[in-house]
């Protein structure tokens, strides 16, 4: 699936070269569609060799400035400034596509990116009908991706101006982390997590929703989520636990969260407290296990485990890359805090 599509503008967004026209005019219905992609939650930027305030004013003109986020446009490379916009959106290449007129451009991109997806500039048109742009269920959290990363922009001019460290500025934030049971409305939620997110993902396995409703049905499966706010805003659900319980074990079978609020240790809080819900009321169990497939970016999801106490049983794939960890049962965990904690359902 496709998190970001960035734009080329001159001949691609728009029809004319702006550096050559007093003024320019959109395709047609490319409006439409730059509107579509927001509505479905993907979010689109910018790659232009344009002056950066002369590209902005027409894109304000033109009714669609809003909708980019982190537009790079200036004469430098377009391979530096994709670069920069994975940075800016906490995205891998590989969830990102690019759309540009110029054969070289895209070429280039290939080159440097090889897992990015580039498209002609004739195909604009054609995006949303293909099934990478497809959204089957749109989410809360969906429709409001562009608000919430704008949000994230103003988290980061904050601490950048906060005069204190990175704790304080977390206390100053007032961030609340709601952990309850799922339901069946989290279903669509859960499941675009677990087909989105690739770094914070423990096993990588791409369940379906008729696997993910099995939590909701079956005595022995257990399915948390949690919900994250803080003074600036609202994230939606940010992170999933399945959990099976197995005597005298309970199985870790996927835990993720989105790679947005990772910085903030916000897996670590939620993992922990999942742990210590455990210890409370499922006192027969004596150890966790959990499953870790290696991926080339989810190592730090590993990291999270060992930080947690869990440490190598054994390489049970070792051809797939499939690891099991285990964490004996009880265990002291405390919580920072900075976040708070609390549980609902």
């Amino acid at each position: 699936m496709i998190k970001c599509l960035v734009w080329d503008l001159d001949e691609t967004l728009w029809e004319g070269v702006l550096g050559e026209n007093a003024s320019v005019r959109l395709k047609p219905r490319a409006d439409a569609v730059v509107q579509e992609l927001d509505r479905r939650g993907i979010l689109q930027s910018i790659a232009s060799r344009n002056d950066s305030q002369a590209a902005l004013e027409q894109l304000a003109e033109l009714g669609l400035k809003d909708y980019f986020l982190y537009p790079q446009c200036h004469f430098g490379s377009k391979v530096s400034s994709i670069g920069t916009i994975c940075h800016k959106l906490k995205i891998l290449p590989e969830a990102l596509a690019f759309i540009d007129d110029d054969p070289f451009e895209r070429e280039q991109v290939r080159y440097y990116y090889p897992e990015i997806r580039s498209y002609e500039a004739e195909e604009y048109h054609k995006l949303l009908s293909y099934p990478e742009f497809a959204v089957e269920v749109l989410t809360k959290e969906g429709r409001e991706r562009r608000h919430m990363i704008l949000a994230e922009a103003d988290r980061e001019r904050a601490a950048r101006l906060f005069q204190g460290d990175n704790r304080a500025f977390l206390r100053e934030s007032a961030l609340k982390l709601l952990i309850r049971p799922a339901c069946g409305a989290d279903l669509a939620r859960v499941a675009e997590m677990v087909m989105r997110t690739n770094q914070f993902n423990t096993s990588l396995e791409r369940m379906t929703e008729g696997v993910i409703r099995t939590y909701l049905e079956q005595e022995r499966k257990l399915l948390y989520v949690a919900e994250l706010k803080d003074r600036f805003g609202e994230y939606g659900i940010v992170g999933v636990v399945f959990l099976e319980e197995e005597k005298p074990k309970m199985v870790l079978r996927l835990f993720t969260v989105s790679c947005r609020i990772a910085s903030r240790g916000i897996g670590r809080v939620f993992l922990a407290a999942v742990i210590n819900r455990i210890q409370q009321q499922h006192r027969e169990i004596t150890f966790l296990e959990a499953p870790y497939r290696r991926g080339s970016h989810n190592n730090q999801i590993l990291i999270l485990l060992k930080m947690l106490g869990f440490h190598l049983r054994e390489a049970y794939q070792p051809q797939q890359d499939l690891f099991i960890y285990r964490l004996p049962l009880p265990t002291a965990i405390t919580q920072p805090e900075e976040v708070w904690v609390e549980w609902g359902g």
